[in-house]
């Protein structure tokens, strides 16, 4: 990643980055993940018992994902855009919508999807049936591995330029109490 290109670029632009190359693939690769992943359990649960923890762990990871990403485009996204631009108003319900979102938490569930995709990378790596790696196991573990390299993007952008004006604006909207 040339973090570089992110430097001057207006927040808007970073927004838009974000929605657009990270959070519609992803739920896209997450419903994809989602089909082979019950496949995938059906067709080898006698062969490798370990495949319930993957499920397990995708359905929770697939879960806390969705949450996060809800709060972003919903509430966090639009406000920082406006911020920005001079046109967020800091009405009663927009200070609700301000004080819903714990972006520490946030901040925090990003080590948390790290910690989910480490282990799934790490179970998938393992899966051996019949003592072979499975050509489906192998795939899905790419899928997984390609949404940990985009999560490092996503990371940065959030917690350099994103978080950074989320807590100017819950300083503001303090202020105005």
């Amino acid at each position: 990643m040339d973090k570089s290109k992110f430097t001057n670029m207006p927040i808007t632009e970073i927004v838009n980055h974000l929605s657009n190359e990270f959070h519609v693939p992803l739920q896209k690769l997450i419903e994809k993940i989602a089909d082979a992943i019950i496949w995938f359990s059906e067709k080898y649960r006698k062969e490798y018992p370990k495949i319930v923890y993957l499920k397990e762990l995708y359905n929770q990871f697939r879960s806390e994902v969705a949450k996060h990403i809800e709060k972003e485009d919903e509430i966090m996204f639009p406000m920082v855009i406006d911020y920005e631009n001079n046109k967020l108003n800091f009405s009663e319900k927009n200070k609700q919508k301000i004080d819903s979102v714990d972006f520490h938490k946030m901040e925090g569930e990003h080590s948390i999807f790290q910690n989910y995709l480490d282990t799934v990378i790490d179970l998938l790596g393992t899966c051996k049936i019949n003592d072979k790696n499975s050509e489906e196991c192998n795939e899905v573990r790419q899928d997984f591995i390609d949404i940990n390299e985009d999560l490092q993007e996503h990371v940065y952008l959030e917690e350099v330029y994103i978080y950074k004006t989320w807590q100017e604006i819950e300083r503001k909207a303090n202020e105005d109490k």
